[in-house]
């Protein structure tokens, strides 16, 4: 906003619609280099440094809530068959 201040608007006198203008025009080019940085800095570094996800064992315990899911799939399962 500083800079569209500065460069584009200072000196000028352009009323509540060029202010309008000048904050929205603002608010699109910060969010648009936003998105610039995120996507070919941030990303891609954190992409490059983050750690793997640890592989859950399959005998790994499951909490009560999947357990009484997984039962429930089982007793489908062998209702179906019968």
């Amino acid at each position: 906003m500083v800079f569209v201040q500065r460069y584009f608007v200072a000196g000028g006198e352009y009323g509540f619609f060029g202010w309008l203008l000048a904050a929205v025009g603002s608010f699109v080019l910060s969010v648009a280099l936003a998105w610039v940085l995120f996507t070919f800095v941030d990303d891609p570094l954190m992409r490059a440094t983050a750690r793997k996800p640890a592989r859950r064992p399959a005998h790994a315990t499951h909490a009560r809530g999947d357990r009484t899911i997984d039962r429930m799939l089982i007793r489908r399962k062998r209702h179906n068959h019968v």
